[in-house]
């Protein structure tokens, strides 16, 4: 057996893979998340997530701000730096490409890299700026293959999967009502992690629509929205009458 083990390991192909983005998701996650966050939270940042990976060859990251580098480069010594991510899409060639910068910047990278040959992404969220955006990366990724993951992550954690399973069992009754608290959360920053957690309890239920109420809403045209908003309350509707209800209420 150990013989077999040992050959497992030494013939696993490891994927290279490159962060895009150091900064609070991609690198540096603060002080307070780690003080107050659940352990099944971690590791949060991308490139620690990678490094804890055996599958994944974590070699180069890249940001804008060479001070930031510059604290990547103490940090994590063994990794290659670069300032722009085309430059680093072409020297490393990375089969799998984290991108952890701001909104604006990321559908542009998620382009270009799978020109570069990209076959898989772990992007943070909100993943673009428009429907417009999101339907042209849909059509790029279903047309190229491409293995995509989104920062709403915790449908993924054990105690979640745990929580399901007993919905599921019986053992509680009939699914009414998915209730997910986020305190005073924005639309865009917060909340699809309650979007995604309630179509994860939703399971296959079909999804017919959603009513809600926001605040903080700051038009730049008749058909655009500059801010972020509040979400004062959400309602998600399934075809078998089950609603998922965002609230303000504390949780997380």
């Amino acid at each position: 057996s150990d013989r077999f083990a040992n050959y497992v390991f030494t013939s696993m192909v490891r994927l290279t893979s490159a962060v895009v983005g150091c900064g609070r998701m991609g690198a540096f996650t603060s002080q307070a998340v780690h003080d107050f966050a659940p352990d099944c939270w971690f590791p949060l940042r991308h490139i620690e997530a990678m490094l804890a990976c055996e599958s994944v060859d974590l070699q180069a990251a890249c940001d804008l701000d060479p001070v930031t580098l510059s604290r990547v480069a103490t940090r994590y010594q063994s990794l290659e730096l670069f300032q722009r991510y085309e430059k680093m899409l072409q020297e490393v060639h990375p089969q799998i490409l984290s991108v952890a910068t701001r909104t604006q910047e990321r559908a542009q990278i998620i382009e270009a890299a799978i020109q570069m040959g990209v076959r898989g992404f772990h992007v943070e969220k909100p993943l673009c700026n428009s429907v417009e955006q999101l339907n042209q990366l849909r059509d790029l990724i279903d047309n190229n293959g491409i293995a995509l993951s989104y920062g709403a992550i915790r449908r993924h954690f054990q105690i979640y999967k745990k929580a399901k399973e007993l919905i599921e069992s019986g053992e509680l009754g009939e699914l009414k009502e998915i209730q997910v608290n986020f305190g005073t959360g924005q639309l865009f920053w917060t909340h699809p992690h309650s979007v995604d957690l309630i179509l994860f309890f939703a399971g296959n239920r079909e999804f017919r629509g959603a009513s809600g109420h926001l605040s903080d809403v700051v038009f730049q045209s008749k058909n655009k929205i500059e801010s972020d908003p509040v979400v004062d309350h959400a309602i998600l509707h399934f075809h078998d009458g089950v609603v998922g209800t965002i609230g303000r209420g504390f949780g997380m």
